[in-house]
Formats: C-alpha cells, structure tokens, sequence
C-alpha cells in the first residue's frame, strides 16, 4: 500500500516532514497558491518524476471554513486570501494529521492551537466528525452493523511546549498524552510551526 505525505512545505517544520517523506519513500503532494488569481497548485513528487497541475476547483472549502471560524471564536476570512483556502486543500483528502507546535491555554478556540494551524486541526476534526456521521447514517439506511468509535481520532501532535506527543479526544475535546505518534500510513497531513525544536527533529525522525 502506498503512503502519500500532504503537506504545505513552508516553514523548517514543514519541510522537515517533506524529507521525513522522501527519506521513507513516501509519494509528497505539496499544496501552493497564487496571490493574483487565487489558483492551488499541487506539486506531486513520486520516486524521481515530479510534476505540477492546478488543482481543481472545490466549492465546499467555505463550508469548512465557516464551521472552523465557529470553533476557534474568529470571523470569516477575507476571501481574497488564498491561504485559507490552500489550508482546506490540504486537509480535504488526509486521512491523518501530524504536526509540531504550541498550546494556547487562554485561546477561546475549541482545541487551543496556537496560531495559523489551528485552522487546519479544527477543519480536519470536523470532517472526521462529518464522515463519522455519514458513516452511522448509512449503517442505519443498509441496516448494517454500527461501527464502533473510540474517541480517539487520528490527529498526532508533537507540543514544542510540554516536549511530549499527544493525540484527540473528540469525545471531550480534551488532547491525551502518549509515547508516540505511530507510522503514517494511508494519506498523512504533516507540517509545523517555526521554529521548530531539536526535540521534535528527533522525535519526528523516530515515527
């Protein structure tokens, strides 16, 4: 099964998990933008051929968007700013997240990330939310078995400021300490704030 790491590639976090892929031989889509038409670019690195496409136009990114300003207690952003949008690219198709950086205890925001990347954890915890739901929904339509969710859901965190690896209870929205992140399998959202620390070089190195 292949593994693919999606990722933003901006900051020396984001970059250290884009070669955390191609040290593993994982394929690396890279998600940018244009400031003047607005256009997401994927850059898509498998082995030794590289290429790069306009992604295609997803209309539900203002639906994520939405619910995330709901939940980190902000207003919509200004939709001249492609960022926001490249931020829900990039967690549309991962079925996992992991990420170095900070709490903010003071923060109104649900999961008290600190800075911009709260953005791309509250989006993500959403869809795994909705997908949930969808999953219950079809269950019951088919009358099939009920899948059995724990609350843990797959969204790893490295806290720059605690120095251990914690993951998500959406049961609470409480975050769990644990040993360490497992190996990403599937589609994996990595990235991280700057600076990032000799610690979460190490610990990302051992995944």
């Amino acid at each position: 099964m292949s593994v693919t790491l999606i990722t933003r590639n901006e900051s020396d976090a984001d970059k250290e998990w884009t070669n955390y892929g191609i040290k593993n031989r994982h394929n690396v889509t890279i998600y940018s933008y244009n400031n003047l038409g607005g256009h997401i670019f994927m850059k898509t690195i498998k082995g030794s051929n590289t290429s790069i496409q306009i992604a295609q136009h997803d209309q539900g990114y203002k639906n994520y968007l939405m619910k995330a300003c709901n939940d980190i207690g902000v207003d919509y952003p200004n939709d001249t700013d492609p960022s926001f949008k490249r931020d829900y690219y990039l967690i549309r198709d991962a079925e996992s997240i992991y990420f170095s950086g900070y709490f903010d205890n003071l923060s109104k925001a649900r999961l008290q990330i600190k800075g911009r990347d709260a953005w791309l954890v509250e989006m993500f915890t959403n869809k795994i939310k909705e997908n949930r739901k969808l999953e219950d929904q079809l269950a019951l339509k088919t009358k099939t078995k009920l899948k059995i969710h724990n609350g843990l859901i797959p969204i790893f965190m490295f806290s720059e400021d605690l120095k251990c690896w914690c993951q998500l209870d959406i049961k609470n929205y409480k975050w769990i300490y644990i040993m360490r992140a497992p190996k990403p399998i599937g589609k994996y959202l990595a990235f991280g704030t700057d600076p990032i620390s000799s610690t979460a070089r190490i610990e990302l190195s051992m995944i």
